[in-house]
């Protein structure tokens, strides 16, 4: 950046973040001064693997909120609580993760 602020974007999920980032690319001489950067929230990938962010230029990342893991915790804490065992799973957290950073259209990491 030229010394300017840089403002994150958090959206409620990759689609959000991918309209956003393409809304921006439309409108960037409106907002040519301003340095954003958007992150996406929920992994969401294309048919072919790939992340549904990539290739933009504003949008730096995702999280991914581990629903597979929040389901397993869950499942373990609802089977311990039939066997009479949930004191002993007071509290479990499981932890979101950042993924793949996207790329640029000129794909260089933002």
């Amino acid at each position: 950046t030229d010394g300017s602020k840089v403002v994150f974007v958090f959206a409620g999920n990759d689609k959000l973040a991918h309209e956003l980032d393409c809304q921006l690319d439309r409108h960037h001489e409106a907002i040519a001064t301003a340095d954003i950067r958007v992150i996406g929230y929920d992994g969401t990938t294309n048919d072919d693997g790939t992340s549904l962010l990539d290739g933009l230029l504003r949008t730096v990342a995702t999280v991914d909120a581990v629903p597979y893991e929040q389901g397993k915790a869950a499942a373990e804490f609802i089977a311990c609580s039939y066997e009479g065992h949930a004191l002993h799973l007071r509290k479990r957290i499981v932890h979101p993760k950042l993924v793949g950073v996207s790329r640029n259209k000129n794909n260089a990491v933002i």
